[in-house]
């Protein structure tokens, strides 16, 4: 697992860095057609960020023999060729670069960089344009000493067949597309540590090659198979591996496929990752997976196919459902996970360790994900207690209609350090029952004191219970309310500083939000009232049906306001004729558009 590490110094060492990176020309940065560095004519690093990367004059006067380094970051790389001179090159990354979609010929040059160590070719977010296409050519074989081929989010859909030829390699992460050239690419790659590949592209026989390649590899650590296919068997003798994600559950008797047998011995798993657990046919197959007993468990995925619960019918149903519940059971995570996310449990009801306070000791679970649990008919009641959860996700589990007074407890141990929760989906959820509670209790003791961002979506909530909505609770800054379609009315959270209102066709009123300093309302018709909220400061309405605007403008006093509005009523605004504009005149900035 790789740590990022941030180290703050007195601003004395900093200067003092600062002089000696630039007086020993440690690295040559570029933002735009001029270098930085003093000493263009001897190169060791160099870093081009946010410019259009080319073969220019420049580059010809510098001494690119001696450059170890090549550094790239939201560059345009379109004309941009790797430069011949680049022969000891030890490290090339290129970041959020845009290539062309087709005939980049950027590293024509790549295979006389015989002395690379690292290539790292990848997708950025904050890049200007959505998409990065990169190509490797298949000189890439003759890189004889690199250990990491880094391709997160480089759109590489194949890799070429010289793979093979990097028999010092440590490190293969391809991105969630990148697939095997053939089943014997890893044949003589046996230094691996760290591999991310599909191989959904071969046929049976080249897929058990793979792994069988892979099964030799004694130091690898993390494996991540991100198709979710069937795995060969010869896997459960990787006994240092760290890392699993993508193992895809089968329970062919033939004894061709891995089955959860296998990941049994591997007590050293840090992150595991189960898929088609509908598979599993008895839970004596899912007790020998032991997942309780490893040692140092971080991260845990239980994962059911949604089709396997759609296809249930009648006694079969039932008879699933209930094979279902024992599997789950019989999956408890170890004590010190951190991280649990079950998706697509179709039991009826939860295991025993997550609805019996006594038995859910996972004193260091700090996230938990529940998704698509179609069946279940009630939340855990064991989770309020937990000292180090703070982040919990509920979603699409339409079988639940009310949550009762015992999920949260209602007393100062319930969720002591609860930050996110999101409950979303829950269509036919009408009632929640959380009394406020006693005249004693501070904000600092009461139940999910600590929650600051709240997000309720889909569901058939009328109001919000007086536990929720009170005075006290002053740590709550973020509250997002969506598709709620039968509640009236948003009142009592003086902490919220941003409040989201989308798609709630009966809310008629919003108010008692001292603190508010940015609200976005969407598809809210009926809304009527809009105060005590004195600390408002931009509003963002959107609406493309009201052919008037909202009385509550004229009661507000943000700073901006930004409406998207029907045509018909955006013309009419921007004449400045219309009587309409006396509801808004008052706020100073104006953003007026229409849909």
């Amino acid at each position: 697992m790789v740590m990022y590490v941030a180290v703050r110094v007195h601003d004395m060492v900093l200067d003092l860095i600062r002089y000696l990176s630039y007086k020993e020309n440690f690295v040559t940065i570029s933002n735009d057609d001029e270098g930085t560095s003093p000493h263009q004519n001897r190169v060791r690093r160099l870093a081009h960020q946010n410019r259009t990367m080319k073969q220019t004059q420049q580059d010809d006067h510098m001494d690119m023999a001696q450059v170890r380094t090549l550094v790239a970051c939201d560059c345009d790389i379109q004309s941009w060729v790797l430069h011949p001179s680049f022969k000891l090159m030890r490290v090339l990354h290129l970041e959020g670069c845009r290539p062309p979609r087709r005939d980049w010929h950027g590293l024509k040059n790549l295979g006389i960089l015989l002395h690379l160590r690292y290539l790292g070719l990848q997708n950025s977010s904050k890049a200007p344009w959505k998409f990065t296409y990169y190509e490797l050519p298949k000189e890439i074989g003759k890189l004889k000493f690199l250990q990491i081929l880094d391709l997160e989010a480089s759109s590489i859909r194949v890799l070429p067949s010289s793979v093979c030829q990097l028999t010092q390699l440590v490190c293969l992460r391809g991105c969630r597309d990148t697939c095997a050239p053939d089943g014997s690419f890893l044949r003589t790659v046996i230094s691996l540590e760290y591999l991310r590949i599909r191989i959904d592209n071969l046929d049976e026989e080249s897929q058990r090659q793979i792994i069988k390649d892979v099964s030799n590899q004694s130091e690898i650590r993390v494996l991540c198979m991100t198709n979710e296919s069937e795995i060969p068997k010869e896997f459960g003798g990787l006994r240092n591996l760290r890392t699993l994600y993508g193992f895809r559950v089968h329970m062919d008797m033939d004894g061709g496929w891995c089955s959860l047998e296998e990941i049994g011995p591997l007590s050293k798993l840090w992150r595991l990752t189960l898929h088609g657990l509908e598979n599993v046919s008895a839970s004596s197959f899912a007790e020998t997976a032991r997942i309780s007993s490893k040692e140092h468990p971080e991260y845990l995925k239980l994962q059911w196919s949604r089709s396997g619960c759609m296809e249930l019918r009648d006694e079969i149903q039932k008879q699933q459902q209930q094979v279902a519940e024992e599997v789950l059971e019989k999956l408890c995570p170890p004590p010190h996970i951190h991280h649990l996310n079950i998706k697509g449990y179709f039991g009826r009801t939860l295991p025993n360790w997550m609805m019996v306070v006594e038995a859910f000791s996972f004193t260091s679970l700090i996230i938990l994900k529940l998704k698509d649990l179609p069946c279940c008919t009630k939340l855990p009641d064991s989770l309020c207690p937990l000292p180090s959860l703070k982040l919990l996700v509920i979603k699409d589990a339409p079988a639940i209609k009310s949550v009762g007074s015992e999920f949260q407890a209602s007393t100062s141990a319930a969720f002591p350090n609860l930050t996110h929760l999101t409950l979303e989906g829950l269509c036919e959820w009408e009632e929640w029952d959380w009394e406020e509670q006693t005249v004693d209790v501070t904000a600092g003791t009461m139940a999910m004191h600590a929650l600051g961002y709240l997000l309720i979506e889909n569901c058939k909530l009328s109001c919000f219970p007086p536990g929720l909505a009170n005075n006290k609770r002053h740590a709550l800054r973020e509250l997002g309310l969506r598709d709620l379609n039968n509640l009236t009315s948003v009142e009592n959270f003086p902490s919220v500083v941003e409040l989201d209102v989308f798609d709630c066709p009966k809310l008629k009123r919003i108010s008692g939000l001292s603190r508010l300093h940015k609200i976005r309302i969407a598809r809210c018709p009926k809304l009527e009232v809009l105060q005590g909220v004195p600390s408002l400061d931009s509003l963002l309405l959107h609406d493309t049906t009201m052919e008037t605007l909202p009385g509550y403008l004229a009661c507000v006093n943000p700073r901006f306001l930004r409406l998207t509005c029907s045509k018909e009523l955006h013309d009419s605004i921007i004449s400045g004729s219309s009587s309409e504009c006396e509801k808004i005149n008052h706020i100073t900035k104006h953003d007026i558009d229409y849909n």
